[in-house]
């Protein structure tokens, strides 16, 4: 999106560019998902991670989003045609680090 919104604005393309940055100002919801500042990385690597880039595991003391939280992020990443609406994401399995215990 970066990419095209910048080549639009080069090209003179006003609608275009005007329609890319509302889709990258609505992809910025995953940046406001969570209660605290963490929010903004946690929605960084969850997205990363429904798309196959990398995992969402967080250097402690910080956890993953939950779920609920995880959904939110599918949906707009959904919303926006970068995931498919009603299939798994490539990372819709958590990954766990190798070396931190288990709860439970």
């Amino acid at each position: 999106m970066f990419v095209g919104l910048l080549k639009a604005v080069k090209s003179g393309d006003a609608a275009r560019a005007a329609e890319l940055q509302q889709r990258l100002l609505a992809l910025g919801r995953v940046y406001a998902i969570g209660r605290h500042a963490s929010a903004v990385i946690k929605g960084l690597k969850c997205s990363l991670s429904l798309l196959g880039i990398c995992s969402d595991v967080m250097a402690e003391p910080l956890t993953c989003f939950a779920p609920p939280e995880r959904a939110r992020v599918r949906a707009v990443l959904a919303e926006l045609g970068l995931l498919p609406p009603n299939e798994p994401a490539a990372g819709d399995r958590q990954l766990e680090p190798p070396d931190r215990e288990r709860d439970g």
